[in-house]
């Protein structure tokens, strides 16, 4: 597609995303209940993603094991959290970078859906949070997480870093790899 024609397919989208989000984010901030909010959330972004015209194409969600896990996804862009949100099943916390907390209504809305915020830099702040997911995977709840940590405008996979891997060993939970392609 020409960038010309791109324009107006560019613009429903951005449209879409944050006539949605920010609805969402308004009702979760006001809605009672973790669970609540989470599956407003997970619908939400089902719709964003249908509206916007780019519902994934998604293989293998029946590998997925009925008991906990930790899903280690890539990072392609900000959308990967949302495309998680919106495919995985209920009972799943998003794994979240502490930098998060503080962006205006996004952070109100992460916490109030029982996302997990982690310092990735050394410090207390960081052995904190890292027991704080090690405490979750060890009571059996599910994860998705990220271990690249950030991602960056070019192709290619970042170098992981272990969060994602010690809290399913500490919680004897399997790790089921995604692979997220097109979001970039």
């Amino acid at each position: 597609m020409t960038r010309l024609r791109k324009i107006p397919y560019t613009l429903w989208g951005w449209t879409v995303f944050w006539t949605i989000a920010l609805t969402t984010s308004l009702v979760i901030v006001v809605l009672p209940g973790v669970e609540r909010c989470s599956r407003l959330a997970r619908k939400a972004s089902g719709v964003i993603f249908r509206l916007g015209g780019a519902w994934p194409r998604v293989q293998g969600l029946e590998n997925l094991p009925a008991e906990p896990c930790v899903v280690a996804a890539n990072h392609e862009s900000f959308a990967d959290g949302i495309l998680l949100c919106a495919l995985l099943p209920p009972g799943f916390r998003l794994v979240i970078k502490r930098e998060m907390r503080s962006v205006p209504l996004a952070g109100r809305m992460l916490s109030r859906i029982g996302a997990v915020f982690v310092e990735r830099e050394e410090g207390k702040e960081r052995i904190a949070d890292v027991r704080t997911v090690l405490r979750a995977a060890r009571s059996g709840q599910s994860l998705a997480i990220f271990p690249e940590g950030t991602f960056r405008p070019e192709p290619g996979l970042l170098p992981f870093r272990p969060g994602a891997f010690a809290a399913a060993a500490a919680g004897g939970l399997p790790v089921v790899p995604v692979a997220i392609r097109g979001c970039r």
